[in-house]
């Protein structure tokens, strides 16, 4: 989750992570696969954000199953640059 201000929307993504042993027992490999990505409308009320989140982890195929991360750069992420 990277939540917006008042220039940049929030966007959402949904990952999932991947792991499995390569053929032969070799070692052990970890991933990351997208399920979704989605941009809330900008000027969007956080409560309106944090609701749809809400929403989306508890479906019943992830209950339990779900971890929430959120960008803490913000604007001035010269640390990227």
């Amino acid at each position: 989750m990277d939540l917006g201000q008042n220039r940049d929307p929030t966007a959402l993504a949904l990952v999932w992570r991947i792991a499995y042993r390569c053929a032969y027992g070799g070692p052990r490999f970890d991933g990351l696969g997208v399920l979704g990505l989605a941009r809330v409308l900008l000027g969007t009320p956080y409560p309106v954000v944090v609701e749809r989140l809400k929403r989306l982890t508890q479906r019943m195929d992830l209950l339990g199953r779900v971890r929430v991360g959120a960008d803490a750069f913000g604007e001035r992420s010269e640390y990227l640059r």
